[in-house]
């Protein structure tokens, strides 16, 4: 049995009774939003403690951001709990994802070097603009100034992004391509780390097929950096970059 007495001392059930259709719907409709909000903050709040109870490495910060990408709604949350073929909740969430290409949305792409503002074609599939065209030629590729392992092109998001794949390809009209890269994160530009333990991806091996490269974990970043570091004949590539999003 529940009292209807209240706090302030107004017994609601006498309240209710003076009410009219209209108001007693909107109450009871404002009444379930709160419950709601209020089943939702705590399940929000379980996962917050359980994910970042070890922190596995992560500042608070980083692994606060991964909960909101994680926790985004309750539902999503029990889903993956009771997924008894799945250990980890983020394996679930991610599942039910879709990758999205930070190019295609516009996130900025930045490089170290470029032979010139010809040799910045760096999007997939993008092919040269032939040389008899001569106030919009392009080669096809992005293609770095020098030939050393400091060279390296990035996407920039204003916002921490959940990034899942690589895709690369070899320049389009010359024998020319990346071979091996290592990738960088960072959510400030200033601190870096080395994705997967500083590994040598592997890279193109001609001139248009796609390489499709997939971490092993997703990473949380808002810069996502890819520095080749063997290649065929010169740095060139064209590239995406794909994060997942509800």
């Amino acid at each position: 049995v529940v009292s209807t007495q209240s706090t302030w001392g107004i017994d609601l059930k006498e309240e209710l009774k003076k009410m009219s259709c209209s108001r007693k719907y909107t109450l009871r409709v404002f009444l379930l939003l709160c419950t709601l909000q209020l089943l939702f903050g705590q399940e929000q709040t379980g996962c917050m403690q359980e994910r970042c109870a070890g922190l596995n490495g992560d500042s608070l910060e980083l692994c606060q951001m991964k909960c909101q990408l994680l926790c985004s709604t309750a539902i999503d949350y029990k889903t993956a709990k009771i997924d008894t073929k799945l250990n980890d909740t983020r394996k679930a969430y991610c599942r039910q994802s879709k990758l999205i290409g930070a190019d295609r949305i516009g996130l900025r792409v930045a490089w170290s070097t470029s032979t010139n503002p010809r040799h910045e074609n760096y999007r997939l599939d993008q092919l040269a603009i032939p040389m008899n065209d001569a106030m919009s030629y392009m080669v096809g590729a992005w293609c770095a100034l020098l030939l050393d392992t400091n060279q390296w092109i990035e996407f920039r998001s204003e916002t921490v992004r959940e990034w899942v794949t690589i895709v690369l390809q070899g320049r389009s009209d010359h024998d020319q391509w990346v071979t091996g890269f290592k990738v960088k994160s960072s959510l400030d530009g200033v601190t870096w780390k080395n994705v997967e333990n500083d590994r040598v991806f592997p890279g193109c091996r001609d001139r248009n097929t796609q390489v499709n490269v997939t971490f092993t974990e997703p990473v949380y970043a808002n810069i996502l950096r890819i520095n080749p570091v063997t290649w065929d004949n010169h740095i060139c590539l064209r590239i995406e970059a794909f994060f997942r999003a509800r």
